[in-house]
């Protein structure tokens, strides 16, 4: 789930396997590959690809190749509401000319920044995972698909930074 990614510090991979190749920066930071939780773990048993998380400086990157379309893939927006986060409206950001799907999320001390979006490697580009998933099944998509999740706390926003 991505929800335990701000839960606890996640302590780094030791061995890396690559595949498949995973990005190795983020909009200018080093990606530092990270280990999934044993509730990440479980919930990902029967997911059809590969799924990573990453420490990207002041964010954490949530990475899934996705091999096959699936029900498994599915708003960060109710992750954090199952979780009993507040969730603002999701609004769309265009952040150099890559468009996300972006809210915010707090519970008691904790307010978090969220952006996610789904993309191929022909040109397509999702911010709602039942839009993607229905292209996806009728085969208008051609897979495998990247979806990203970005998680920052909300002292340090993404727009700011990537928009200069």
């Amino acid at each position: 789930m991505i929800i335990s990614l701000f839960v606890s510090k996640p302590q780094p991979v030791n061995s890396l396997v690559l595949t498949p190749d995973w990005p190795g920066n983020f909009y200018g930071y080093k990606l530092i590959r990270m280990s999934l939780s044993k509730m990440e773990q479980d919930w990902l048993r029967d997911f059809p690809g590969i799924v990573a998380r990453f420490d990207a400086g002041p964010r954490n990157l949530l990475v899934r190749y996705i091999t096959r379309p699936t029900r498994m893939v599915h708003s960060a927006t109710e992750c954090y509401r199952g979780a009993g986060y507040n969730v603002t409206k999701t609004r769309i950001k265009n952040i150099m000319d890559v468009y996300w799907s972006c809210f915010e999320a707090s519970k008691n001390e904790v307010k978090l920044s969220i952006c996610e979006r789904i993309y191929d490697e022909h040109g397509g580009n999702w911010t709602d995972s039942s839009a993607w998933y229905w292209q996806a099944l009728w085969q208008q998509s051609v897979g495998p698909w990247w979806a990203l999740t970005v998680i920052e706390p909300m002292n340090h926003d993404i727009t700011s930074e990537l928009v200069h």
